[in-house]
C-alpha cells in the first residue's frame, strides 16, 4: 500500500522563501474562498498540525480583508537592507537602481507628498505632510511597491509592523500611522529624521573620541531597548542609524529584525538557502553567514563592528568577493585587527581597554562575546568614568579556563573564600581610586587591599596541591588556617586585622559556619570601634552583623542593627550606593523573616531601583532584589506577581550570563518552592531539577547549593505523597552535610525533615529518635530559644499527636509559642501558627471550648494580617472543625464553606490543601446522616487526593472506606 498524501508542511531546512511561496499559494487559493467554515476548514487540511503556517495564512487573510488603516495595531519602519532588495529583484526582475519610473504621487492617503527621499527594490519613501489642527509635522511615508504586494512581502511587512508597535524609545525612530493606498498598496508612516548617518555625522561634526563613545551608548541603550522587548535587529549598520543636528541617534529599518518568543530570549531565526543573506555583510556576524541560530549575540558583534569603524575610521574585515562562501570564509576565519593597528594616530588612546572592549564584541564564537549589548554598554561607561572594564584579553581567559580545569579539585574546595577575599581586595581597590581627592585615605586604602592580596597569595602559596602533598584541602580548612594566621598576628596594623577579619568572616558566613562568622565579624568591628574614618567600613561589617544576628534567632536586635548600619550607610554614601543596596536587601530579608511583608516589599523595591540608577546599572543585584520581592509577595500570597518577577529575573539572567550560572539555579530554586505553595507541583519540580544541573556543573556535585536544590526536592516529593523518594533523598543529604559540617543547623534541619516523613510514613518510633537528635543539636549550637528549636517541638508536637499522645504534645506546643512570641511580633505567621497548634491540641484533651476560643482569635489574626490567604483558609477550616465538634452544625458548615472557597481562590484546581475542609465537610454530613449531600463532598476530595496520591495512602483509603459505608 502506497502512504496518502498528509497535509502541506515547510521541511526543517527549508528557507524562507520557501516558506514565503507556501504562505503565498495558500493565501491565494484561501481568499478565493467564503470566509467562515468552508475556508476554516480548507485551512484545517491544508495546515495540518502547523499552527504558525495557518496563523501566518490568516495574517494575510486578515490584512487583505482591511483593506484600509494599519494604524490601530502598528505600522512598519524603512526596508532598506540590500538583501531584501535582492529578494525583491527575484520577484520583480528589477534591481533598486533599474526600478522603472514611477510619477511621485500628490497624496498618499491623508498625506501630501513633498518628494521623494529614496527608493529600493522594497519600494519608495517620500516626505510628506498631513495638515491639520491636531497634526502637523513632517513625516516619511513608504509606499509597497507595485508587484510586491503578494503573500511574501505582506507577511515581511506584518512581521514589521508588529515589531514597531512594540517599540517606544526616544532614540528608535517612532511609527505614527499607516493605511493602504487607493490602489491597495500599503503604506506606512514614521517620524522623519532628518539627520546624517551615524559615522557621516561624527566626521561632518569634528566628534572627539570622548563624544564618539558618548554617541555610541545611545546607540546601544535604543538596542538594549529593542532586547527587552524580546526583538533582534539583525541588520544594524551606520546607515541605519540617523543622528540629527542635535546629535540624537534615530535606530531605523527593521526589515529583518524578528520577535523572539517570550519565554526565548535566545530566539531561533531562519536564514535563506537561495543564496541570499538576510543582513549586510560588513556588519553581519559570523553565525549570520552560516545560517544558523540568530540571537541577541549577533546585535553585540555588529555593535562591535560599528564601534570599530566609529572609533578608527575602518572596518575591520574587506571582502574580496561578495559570494555566500567568501563572505562567510571571511566572518568565521579571519581575524580582525585591532583598532590601534588600522589607526596609527589615535594608536595610543585606543589601545588597552577599547581594543579590548572591541575584540570582545567580535570575538568568533557568540556565547564568548559580551553576553548583552547592556554588559557591553557598562564596560563603555565604565572606561569613560575611568573604572576598570570587565572584557580581558582572549588568551588570558582561554590560559585561566584551562588551568581552572586541570585543578578543577583543589580549587573548587576554595572557590568561596576565593571569591570573597578577591572581592573584597578589588573592591578596597577601587574604592582607594574612587577617593583619589582624599590622599591620605586613598592611600590608606591601597595599603589595606595590598595586605589583603599579600595574606591571600601566601594562603594559597601553601595551599598549592604541590605545596601540600598527602593533605586534603577545603574551603574550610583553608578558612581555618587563615583565621588561625590573622589571630596570632599582633602586628598589624588594626585596618589591615579588620578588613582580613571581615574577609574571614563574610566566607565562614557563606559556608554557614555562623558561631565562627560571629566572632571574627564582631572582632573587626570592634578594632575600628575608635576610628572615626572607618565609619563607612564599620557600617559595612555591621549589616554583615545584623544578618548574622537573625540568624542566631535575635530577630529584634538584627533589625535594630541593620537599621542602624543602614542610615550610616546612607548618610556617608548617599541614596545611591552599592553598599546601600545591599543594606537595604538585607533590612528587608529580615523584615521578610519577621511578619513585617508590607514594608519588606517596600525595601526591596528600593534596592531594585537603586541598583537600576547606578552607573553603571548593577544588574545583579537588581535581579537579588527581585528574587526577594517575590519571596516576600509569595509569603504575601501574591503568587501571580512573584511569579512575574522570578520569570522576569531568569529571563534577565539568562540574557546576562548567556549560558548556565549559579545565580539563575537560585532563581529556579526560588519559582520551585513558589510552585509548591502553589501546588504546581510538576512545575515545581521540573524547575528544580534544572537548578541541580546548573549547580551540578557549575559548582560540582558536593557544592553545598547543589544539597540546597535537592533539598527543595525532597520538600517537593513530600508534597507529591512520595514520601520514600523524599526520605531516600533527605538521608542522602544528611550524611553530605553531617560530613561537611559536623554538629551544625543544617545537619539538625535535615534529621526534623526525616523525622516528619517518618511521622507520615508512621514509623514514630524512628521519628522520635530522630526529632530528639535534632532537637539535641539545635540546643548545642544555636542559641537559646532560637526559633528553629521552635519549629523542632512543634513538629515533635505533631507526632505525639498522631500517636494520641495528648498530654505530651500540650507542652511542646506550649514552649514553641513561647519561643515564637519572644522572638517574633504577636501578629506573625509562626506565631499564629503555635497558636492554631495549640487550640489543636487543646481540642484533642477534651478542651473543645478553650480550643475554639484560642483558633477564633488565630482567625481574627490571620484574617487582619494576611486577608484572603493559604492560612487564613486553614484558620477557617479549624474553626468549622471545632463548631462541628461542638454540635454547632450550621456555624461549622459556614465555615468550612468559606474555608473551601478562600483555599480555591490562592490555589490551583486540585491542590490537596483544598481537598482537606471538602473531605472534613463530607464526614461531617455522613455522620449526620445526610448521605446525599456527604457523596459529592467525598467524591470531589477523593478524586483529587487520587491524582495526587498512591492508592495505599491513608487519606485515600479513609474516604474510599466512607463512600463505601454508604452503600452497605
Amino acid at each position: 500500500m502506497s502512504a496518502e498524501d498528509g497535509p502541506a508542511k515547510t521541511p526543517g531546512g527549508a528557507s524562507e522563501r520557501d516558506r514565503f511561496s507556501l504562505v503565498a499559494a495558500l493565501f491565494d487559493e484561501a481568499r478565493g474562498l467564503q470566509a467562515g467554515a468552508v475556508r476554516s476548514a480548507f485551512l484545517e487540511a491544508r495546515c495540518g498540525d502547523d499552527r504558525d503556517l495557518r496563523a501566518e495564512v490568516e495574517d494575510l487573510l486578515e490584512l487583505h480583508a482591511e483593506g484600509g488603516t494599519l494604524a490601530q495595531d502598528g505600522g512598519s519602519a524603512f526596508e532598506s537592507s540590500w538583501a531584501l532588495d535582492a529578494l525583491a529583484k527575484e520577484v520583480t526582475g528589477f534591481e533598486s537602481g533599474e526600478l522603472p519610473a514611477v510619477p511621485v504621487p500628490e497624496r498618499v492617503g491623508p498625506y501630501q507628498v513633498i518628494k521623494e527621499l529614496g527608493a529600493g527594490g522594497m519600494g519608495r519613501v517620500y516626505l510628506a505632510r498631513r495638515g491639520g489642527a491636531d497634526f502637523d509635522k513632517s513625516v516619511a511615508v513608504k509606499v509597497l511597491r507595485p508587484g510586491l504586494d503578494d503573500a511574501a512581502f505582506l507577511v515581511r511587512f506584518r512581521a514589521e509592523r508588529r515589531i514597531l508597535a512594540q517599540l517606544d524609545h526616544p532614540y528608535v525612530a517612532t511609527l505614527l500611522d499607516g493605511g493602504a493606498t487607493e490602489e491597495g498598496l500599503p503604506y506606512l508612516v514614521m517620524e522623519y529624521v532628518e539627520g546624517k548617518g551615524l559615522i557621516r555625522h561624527a566626521e561632518d561634526a569634528g566628534l572627539d573620541l570622548a563624544q564618539r563613545l558618548a554617541l555610541f551608548e545611545r546607540v546601544c541603550e535604543a538596542v538594549v531597548a529593542l532586547h527587552r522587548s524580546l526583538i533582534v535587529h539583525r541588520d544594524l549598520k551606520p546607515s541605519n542609524i540617523l543622528v540629527t543636528a542635535e546629535g540624537i541617534p534615530k535606530l531605523l529599518d527593521f526589515g529583518i529584525a524578528k520577535i523572539l518568543e517570550p519565554d526565548q530570549v535566545e530566539g531561533t531565526v531562519l536564514n535563506t538557502q537561495t543564496g541570499l543573506l538576510l543582513f549586510t555583510p560588513e556588519y553581519g556576524s559570523p553565525e549570520q553567514s552560516r545560517g544558523e541560530v540568530i540571537t541577541t549575540a549577533s546585535d553585540v558583534y555588529s555593535l562591535g563592528v560599528i564601534l570599530f569603524e566609529l572609533l578608527s575610521g575602518q572596518r575591520p574585515y574587506a571582502f574580496p568577493t561578495r559570494t555566500p562562501a567568501s563572505i562567510e570564509r571571511v566572518l568565521t576565519e579571519v581575524q580582525p585587527p585591532t583598532m590601534s593597528s588600522v589607526a596609527p594616530r589615535n594608536a595610543r588612546a585606543l589601545a588597552g581597554d577599547l581594543d579590548t572592549i572591541a575584540a570582545m564584541a567580535l570575538r568568533k564564537e557568540p556565547e564568548r562575546r559580551y553576553g548583552s549589548v547592556a554588559l557591553l554598554l557598562e564596560d563603555v561607561r565604565r572606561y569613560r568614568g575611568g573604572l576598570p572594564v570587565r572584557a580581558r584579553p582572549d588568551t588570558l581567559g582561554y590560559r585561566a579556563t584551562k588551568f581552572m580545569r586541570r585543578n578543577s579539585g583543589w580549587l573548587a574546595a576554595a572557590l568561596v573564600f576565593l571569591v570573597l577575599v578577591v572581592g573584597f581586595a578589588v573592591t578596597m581597590a577601587l574604592q582607594a581610586e574612587r577617593t583619589a581627592n582624599q590622599r591620605d585615605l586613598a592611600a590608606e586604602r591601597a595599603e589595606i587591599a595590598g595586605e589583603v592580596s599579600r595574606f591571600l597569595v601566601d594562603l594559597f602559596r601553601v595551599s598549592a596541591p604541590d605545596e601540600s602533598v598527602g593533605e586534603q584541602i577545603t574551603a574550610r580548612s583553608l578558612l581555618d588556617r587563615g583565621a588561625n594566621q590573622i589571630k596570632y598576628d599582633v602586628q598589624k596594623d588594626a585596618g589591615v586585622r579588620s578588613a582580613l577579619l571581615d574577609a574571614m568572616g563574610r566566607a565562614y558566613f557563606s559556608l554557614g559556619n555562623t558561631k565562627e562568622a560571629g566572632q571574627l565579624l564582631r572582632q573587626a568591628e570592634a578594632l575600628l570601634s575608635d576610628v572615626d574614618s572607618k565609619r563607612a567600613e564599620r557600617a559595612s561589617i555591621r549589616v554583615q552583623i545584623g544578618s548574622l544576628e537573625f540568624q542566631e534567632g535575635d530577630g529584634v536586635r538584627a533589625e535594630a542593627t541593620l537599621r542602624g548600619a543602614l542610615a550610616d550607610l546612607v548618610e556617608l554614601h548617599g541614596p545611591i550606593h552599592r553598599e546601600v543596596a545591599a543594606a537595604t536587601r538585607a533590612l528587608s530579608s529580615v523584615l521578610g523573616e519577621l511578619g513585617k511583608l508590607d514594608e519588606a516589599i517596600e525595601l526591596a523595591l528600593s534596592a531594585r531601583h537603586m541598583a537600576g540608577s547606578m552607573v553603571p546599572t548593577n544588574v545583579r543585584e537588581q535581579v537579588a532584589a527581585m528574587v526577594l520581592e517575590a519571596r516576600h509577595r509569595e509569603a504575601h500570597a501574591d503568587f501571580e506577581a512573584a511569579e512575574e518577577l522570578l520569570l522576569e529575573a531568569a529571563r534577565i539572567q539568562r540574557e546576562l550570563f548567556q549560558g548556565d550560572h549559579p545565580d539563575a539555579a537560585e532563581t529556579l530554586r526560588a519559582l520551585a518552592v513558589l510552585h509548591k505553595s502553589q501546588g504546581r507541583l510538576q512545575e515545581g519540580t521540573a524547575a528544580i531539577e534544572e537548578a541541580i544541573r546548573i549547580d551540578t556543573e557549575v559548582l560540582g556535585a558536593d557544592h553545598p547549593n547543589v544539597d540546597d536544590d535537592r533539598f527543595t526536592l525532597a520538600a517537593l516529593y513530600k508534597e507529591s505523597g512520595l514520601l520514600k523518594k523524599a526520605l531516600a533523598l533527605n538521608v542522602e543529604i544528611l550524611e553530605r552535610e553531617r560530613e561537611r559540617y559536623g554538629d551544625h543547623p543544617y545537619v539538625a534541619l535535615d534529621l526534623g525533615n526525616i523525622g516528619g516523613i517518618l511521622v507520615q510514613l508512621g514509623e514514630l518510633e524512628e521519628a522520635s529518635q530522630h526529632y530528639t537528635a535534632a532537637l539535641e543539636m539545635q540546643r548545642r549550637v544555636l542559641p537559646q530559644d532560637h526559633p528553629e528549636i521552635a519549629t523542632t517541638l512543634s513538629n515533635m508536637g505533631v507526632m505525639h499527636r498522631v500517636a494520641r499522645e495528648y498530654d505530651e504534645a500540650v507542652p511542646l506546643f506550649e514552649e514553641a509559642l513561647r519561643i515564637r512570641e519572644a522572638t517574633y511580633p504577636g501578629d506573625h505567621p509562626a506565631v499564629l501558627t503555635s497558636r492554631n497548634s495549640l487550640a489543636m491540641s487543646y481540642q484533642d484533651q477534651g478542651r473543645t471550648e478553650e480550643a475554639l476560643e484560642l483558633a477564633k482569635k488565630v482567625l481574627e489574626g490571620r484574617e487582619a494580617k494576611l486577608g484572603v490567604h493559604r492560612e487564613t483558609a486553614g484558620s477557617l477550616y479549624a474553626v468549622g472543625s471545632l463548631l462541628d465538634a461542638l454540635g454547632r452544625s450550621a456555624e461549622a458548615d459556614g465555615h468550612l464553606s468559606r474555608s473551601i472557597e478562600t483555599y480555591r481562590a490562592v490555589l490551583p484546581a486540585g491542590h490537596l490543601d483544598i481537598a482537606r475542609p471538602i473531605a472534613f465537610m463530607g464526614s461531617a454530613l455522613l455522620r449526620r446522616g445526610q448521605n446525599d449531600a456527604a457523596r459529592p463532598y467525598l467524591e470531589e476530595a477523593l478524586a483529587m487526593r487520587r491524582k495526587k496520591l498512591p492508592p495505599e495512602h491513608p487519606d485515600v483509603v479513609r474516604l474510599e472506606e466512607s463512600l463505601r459505608s454508604m452503600t452497605q
